[in-house]
């Protein structure tokens, strides 16, 4: 690990470990605010680029805090063509970002190795728009697009970097003349005056990028910070073609439009934008009108609009003298009080204003956002209404109203849907059809589906119940449906005569039939089979209802006779010790 002190304050160096799971390799970039290196996530053994920010803030616990806020809000940033912010953390001192490594190259890196061709310049264009709708959609403006912050993938994937820290080092950089230079190229006027800052500003950055990769160098430059940022204040910029003559008039019209001067007159949005790249990719006509500048001077083509005619050697002389003049003054005054006086200046007591975006129907977390990165502050009106088309926690209606201009900063305050309206359901249980239909449209409902139930104690043609049942909550225009009585449910009793009982009781149960047996004697039937059945088979019976069968017992058995008791011999009585015995007399005695 190599780290060494300076100004005393460490300074990073390969093999550093940093929060404990960052390990530093390589530096690939560094700028007036931080050093880029790439480095590992040893904990995830992945690789990450981690942004740490100069020491010269060391002593700077403000500017420190701001850099921390903006890098969270940048980290809640999902989208593919924003490079991810993955973590941040400190370092001696010093907060550090940790963010996706791109492999690849800065545009500015391929522009210069020979630029693009208008078909690609317009293909990363539209993936730049991308990235920005999606961020100004969340309240977030980047600031300082420039070709260094657009990075182009191993795969050919547009990325855009730094989005949503620029704000944090804003006003650091006005005063940092060499930082400033590169970056003053893609300065919006409101930038460099000093102003409020919407989602327009981003928009004229993305215009100016595309400008130079068409004509091959920005429409402004100088030898100063200062003498570039009044360039895009008061001057216009030459049309591409002009420089380029292989420049498409639709790719032309769609950058000249972007960098209009008044920010009403860019695209409305990064997404209109989008749009208008997309359709001249496929060589569709673009919807960029010729653009009124603010001082009457409309952006024609170059095709219709005749040429200016060369300016004469004294016209040459007077204008080298007057951007001589000029930015001797403002260099001065740059030394004095750096640009915000500069932007005084060129700003004097003209107010800024703001034309009001449309945000109704979108939720009211978008519509804030939106508000926000126009320059305006939104408000919720204290009550909701109810709406039959706009859903709950969507705006309904806006005031100031959608085109409107206002002040920059101005107050708007949306309403916001309650959703629909919510009714109760009536309850028509037992109601005739057709009355119970007309009960549920004079609530407000409508009839949807009308079921058919059989019901045991609903008569037929009367109404069981809806779903949602009565007495429910639902949203008016809700859709009931009626469940309406088909009386009991009835099914074709089964012929079971002459079967077995175990056949009979089978059959009659898988209809869901009862069985109930009796059984009787019938020298007719054999035993075990069914006689007769109630009700009688192929009749219809209610479902559930009991079928008597009679079971044969066979042929009755005629009755056995009992047999006679045979009579009891009774004994003669035995004589009494008492008693003589008399013996027969032998008739041959002596």
């Amino acid at each position: 690990m190599s780290s060494q002190t300076r100004g005393g304050s460490a300074v990073p160096g390969a093999g550093l470990l940093l929060g404990g799971r960052y390990r530093l390799d390589r530096p690939i970039g560094r700028g007036g605010m931080a050093q880029v290196w790439a480095a590992r996530d040893e904990v995830l053994d992945r690789p990450v680029a981690v942004k740490l920010l100069s020491a010269r803030f060391h002593d700077d616990p403000d500017f420190q805090q701001r850099f921390r806020r903006e890098a969270q809000q940048a980290a809640a940033l999902n989208h593919p063509n924003i490079v991810a912010v993955y973590d941040t953390g400190e370092h001696d001192g010093l907060p550090f970002i940790v963010m996706e490594l791109v492999q690849g190259r800065s545009l500015q890196q391929i522009m210069a190795h020979g630029g693009l061709t208008e078909e690609r310049a317009l293909e990363v264009c539209a993936e730049v728009c991308s990235a920005l709708a999606y961020a100004h959609s969340r309240g977030i403006i980047h600031r300082d697009i420039k070709p260094g912050n657009i990075l182009i993938d191993d795969n050919g994937d547009v990325k855009v970097t730094d989005l949503g820290i620029a704000r944090a080092i804003d006003a650091e950089t006005v005063t940092q003349t060499a930082a400033v230079l590169g970056t003053a190229a893609y300065l919006s006027p409101e930038q460099a005056q000093g102003a409020r800052l919407d989602a327009s500003s981003d928009i004229y950055s993305l215009g100016i990028v595309l400008y130079e990769m068409l004509s091959g160098r920005p429409p402004f430059q100088g030898d100063s910070a200062v003498g570039v940022a009044y360039q895009h204040v008061q001057e216009q910029p030459r049309p591409p073609r002009e420089r380029n003559p292989d420049v498409s008039p639709a790719a032309e019209a769609i950058a000249m439009k972007a960098v209009a001067k008044n920010p009403a007159n860019r695209y409305a949005s990064a997404q209109a934008m989008r749009d208008d790249l997309v359709r001249a990719h496929a060589g569709e006509s673009v919807e960029a009108p010729a653009v009124l500048l603010p001082d009457d001077t409309a952006v024609i083509d170059s095709e219709l609009a005749p040429r200016r005619p060369p300016p004469t050697a004294t016209q040459q002389r007077r204008r080298r003298t007057l951007g001589y003049l000029a930015l001797g003054i403002f260099t001065v005054l740059a030394f004095a009080g750096g640009l915000w006086l500069l932007a005084s200046l060129l700003s004097g007591d003209a107010t800024l204003t703001r034309t009001v975006p449309r945000v109704i129907g979108e939720p009211i977390a978008i519509a804030y956002g939106t508000l926000e990165a126009y320059g305006l502050t939104p408000r919720t009106a204290a009550d909701g209404v109810y709406h039959d088309t706009i859903p709950d926690g969507h705006v309904v209606d806006q005031d100031p109203a959608p085109g409107d201009e206002v002040e920059d900063g101005a107050v708007v305050v949306l309403t916001v849907s309650r959703g629909v309206q919510p009714v109760t359901v009536p309850n028509v249980a037992g109601s005739a059809e057709e009355d119970a239909i007309a009960t549920i449209r004079e609530a407000g409902l409508s009839v949807g589906d009308r079921v058919k139930e059989f019901s045991d104690e609903v008569p037929s043609g009367r109404v069981i119940g809806t779903d949602p049942p009565g007495g429910e909550r639902v949203p008016k225009n809700s859709t009931v449906t009626l469940i309406v009585s088909a009386g009991q449910e009835t099914e074709i009793v089964p012929n079971v005569v002459r079967q077995t009982e175990s056949e009979a009781r089978f059959q009659l149960e898988e209809r869901e039939f009862k069985p109930l047996v009796v059984r009787e004697f019938d020298p007719a039937v054999d035993r075990g089979r069914v006689i007769r059945q109630n009700p009688d088979g192929n009749q219809p019976a209610r479902k559930g209802s009991e079928v008597t069968i009679v079971v044969s017992e066979g042929p009755q058995e005629p009755p056995t006779p009992s047999p006679s008791p045979s009579p009891t011999p009774t004994p003669s009585p035995s004589p009494s010790p008492t008693e003589a015995v008399q013996l027969p007399v032998d008739p041959g005695g002596a």
